[in-house]
Parts: structure tokens; sequence; C-alpha cells
């Protein structure tokens, strides 16, 4: 998952981000509906007035359809495959020990 991807439904909005280590704190069904889907590298942010499920599995669903491949995205973008990368949200590249490239 090289870019963050966003659902919505109804009032359920869901935003799953990409990092080199897990982060399923927050709602268990969506941690398992995750790990099913086969994406282990992301941390996610669900925003909801109400619990719906329905409407969470149709935004999860909304946003895990936009989920692209890394040489697909590289093709999209123009870029070479070795300089995509895991990205936080504002776009700078994030490592395993937070620090960012000096450039």
């Amino acid at each position: 998952m090289p870019s963050m991807l966003e659902g919505r439904h109804n009032d359920f909005h869901i935003k799953i981000t990409p990092q080199p280590i897990a982060n399923y704190w927050g709602n268990p069904q969506m941690w398992r509906m995750l790990l099913a889907t086969g994406l282990y590298h992301c941390r996610f942010m669900c925003k909801s007035r109400k619990r719906e499920p329905y409407s969470m599995i149709y935004a999860y669903f909304n946003a895990v359809t936009k989920n692209v491949t890394i040489p697909e995205k590289s093709r999209m973008e123009g870029t070479r495959l070795h300089h995509v990368a895991f990205t936080n949200p504002n776009g700078s590249p994030v490592h395993f020990n937070n620090q960012q490239y000096p450039g």
C-alpha cells in the first residue's frame, strides 16, 4: 500500500495510512478486516457519530478498492520503482527510526 486510502459511507469516514511498522490501535473489527485483506503495514483512523456496522463495512471497501500496487503507482507518477516509499500524510518519507531524508 504505497499511498493513503480514504473512504466514506453516510457518516462513517476512514483513513488508512501506510507506515513501516503496523499500528492497529482502535476499532477491533477494522483491525481484523485489515489483517484479512492483507494490509499489514498501515495505521487507520475511523470517524463517525454513531457505530453503524453497515456504514463501516461500506466505507472500508470504498477505501480498499482504491489500493494500487507499488509498480502501478510508479507507472502512474512516472517515477522509478525504488523511489516509491512509505510516506506520512504530509508527504515526507518515514523510516523505521523516524528520521527523515536530509534532502
